[in-house]
């Protein structure tokens, strides 16, 4: 299912940023034909800038803290959604942010929940002469501990930050999502890369898109991923085998043991 369709400029940009990055000082439009598509490109040619521009754009959940701050260039993005439209098909079940910075502060924040949740049950135990009085002021937070323990397969928090991901991802990607990813590999390992694409594919079963921008060759060899890469601002649409990404780690693991050889 692709849930949305194009996303275009529909007034001239602003100044300053987010209009200052390379791939916005071009952008005119952009459709969207699979269900996954993948953002390609080296640093600072606008990957994340699209990928939160897209996701103000679509009202996406942000995962971190609930109300938390946004960055001063986060802010500035959701000042320039209304600069672009969006074409949709229908409504997703959820729609989710997914970066790495930000699950490290929902992990934050899921911890603090929990322990203040457990402060509240021991501050509550001498408060009450009666059982049942201090069951019923003790269900909210009884409640908080068991809905957090139950999103997940083990506490995110005696997870390492990679099988962490992994868990936050079996959890989260439901049937019918719109679900957009800023280097979703940042803490996997190669092997769990590749379990991360068939988390995706198997929610693409199930009607969902995929909005990914990132460096891993791994995760731009997702089947029938639609491959985008910026080039001379501009996202040029890309085989798997043309990305620079892919073409410099074939050289690099066909060259490594003479690149640092001195002349």
């Amino acid at each position: 299912m692709i849930y949305l369709r194009s996303i275009a400029l529909k007034e001239a940009g602003g100044e300053g940023y987010p209009f200052s990055t390379p791939l916005l000082r071009s952008f005119t439009h952009l459709n969207f034909s699979a269900p996954v598509t993948v953002f390609c490109g080296d640093n600072g040619c606008g990957k994340t800038t699209l990928i939160e521009l897209i996701a103000a754009k679509a009202r996406a959940e942000r995962i971190g803290p609930p109300r938390g701050a946004l960055t001063e260039g986060q802010a500035r993005i959701r000042r320039a959604v209304d600069a672009f439209r969006a074409a949709r098909a229908g409504t997703p079940s959820r729609c989710f942010l997914f970066t790495a910075e930000g699950f490290s502060k929902y992990v934050d924040y899921v911890v603090a929940e929990k322990r203040y949740a457990r402060g509240e049950l021991e501050a509550l135990s001498g408060l009450y002469g009666s059982d049942y009085a201090r069951d019923l002021a003790s269900q909210p937070y009884q409640g908080t501990l068991a809905a957090l323990d139950a999103l997940y397969a083990a506490p995110l928090e005696e997870q390492s930050h990679g099988q962490g991901f992994l868990d936050f991802f079996r959890s989260r990607l439901l049937p019918g999502g719109l679900y957009l990813m800023d280097e979703p590999e940042a803490a996997l390992s190669y092997i769990n890369q590749l379990a991360l694409i068939y988390l995706i594919l198997d929610a693409v079963k199930a009607g969902s898109q995929f909005l990914i921008a990132t460096h891993s060759p791994i995760l731009a060899a997702c089947p029938q991923a639609a491959l985008l890469e910026m080039e001379e601002r501009t996202l040029t649409p890309k085989a798997y085998d043309e990305l620079s990404n892919v073409q410099f780690l074939k050289y690099f693991l066909g060259a490594h043991a003479h690149i640092f050889e001195e002349d």
